[in-house]
This record gives C-alpha cells, sequence and structure tokens, in this order.
C-alpha cells in the first residue's frame, strides 16, 4: 500500500512541476511578445509621429493580445500531452452551493483589503486603480 502511495505521490509531483512549468512559460512567451510590441509601437511613433501609446485600445491590446492569442494556446499545447485523471462527479445541492456561496462574500472581501493594503503599501500610497 505504501509504494502505490509514494507512485502517485510521483506522478503528483511531476504533473505539479509541469504545470508550474507551463505556467511559467505562458508569463515569459507573453512578457516576450508585449516587450516588443512595445518597440514596435515606440518605433512606429517615432517614425510616423502618431503617438499610438496614447490611445487605451492598443494598450490594451498590447497586454491581452500576447497573452490570449499567442500565450495561452501555447500553453494549452503544452498541457495536452499531460496524462488526465478523470474526477468523481457529485451533484453539489442546494445548500452546499449556498453555504459555498456565502463563505466566498467574507473570503472576497478580505482579499480585496489584503489587496488595497498591499498596493498602498508597495506603491508608498500613490496606487492608483487602473479600471477606472
Amino acid at each position: 500500500m505504501e509504494e502505490g502511495v509514494q507512485t502517485r505521490m510521483a506522478q503528483a509531483r511531476a504533473c505539479f512541476s509541469r504545470l508550474g512549468g507551463v505556467l511559467v512559460l505562458i508569463a515569459v512567451i507573453a512578457s516576450m511578445v508585449q516587450v516588443l510590441l512595445a518597440v514596435a509601437v515606440r518605433v512606429y511613433s517615432t517614425l510616423s509621429g502618431v503617438n499610438l501609446a496614447e490611445n487605451v485600445w492598443v494598450m490594451w491590446g498590447m497586454t491581452a493580445i500576447p497573452m490570449y492569442v499567442i500565450a495561452v494556446p501555447v500553453g494549452l499545447q503544452v498541457l495536452k500531452s499531460m496524462p488526465t485523471d478523470p474526477c468523481e462527479r457529485k451533484a453539489l445541492g442546494a445548500g452546499r452551493f449556498w453555504s459555498i456561496l456565502l463563505m466566498c462574500f467574507p473570503i472576497m472581501y478580505v482579499g480585496n483589503v489584503v489587496g488595497n493594503v498591499l498596493s498602498m503599501l508597495l506603491s508608498a500610497g500613490t496606487a492608483e486603480n487602473s479600471v477606472v
């Protein structure tokens, strides 16, 4: 029995290591493409005299497109070869659903407070809400 548990633990460790590696790969690819796009926008702006960096949609595209059009599909392709283990399906039930939902609200609230405090501490109080 002990040998079977150790084998499953080794398999799980290998899967989690690979998953972590794929997440790092996604972050690196997205960052590299974003830097390349930023350089391209800077060069275009210098040559044409049109400052594309002031356009919110260009900045949004430079951030989102490398992540969701390039990096995530590459990561998903790498993950396709990972072994899968079918999970056990259970009905959630109304009572369990509502109890989980009610637990989510304080967790979100505490996470928001922690995020705001960290943002304030790391930026020396100068952080702004980028969504606004």
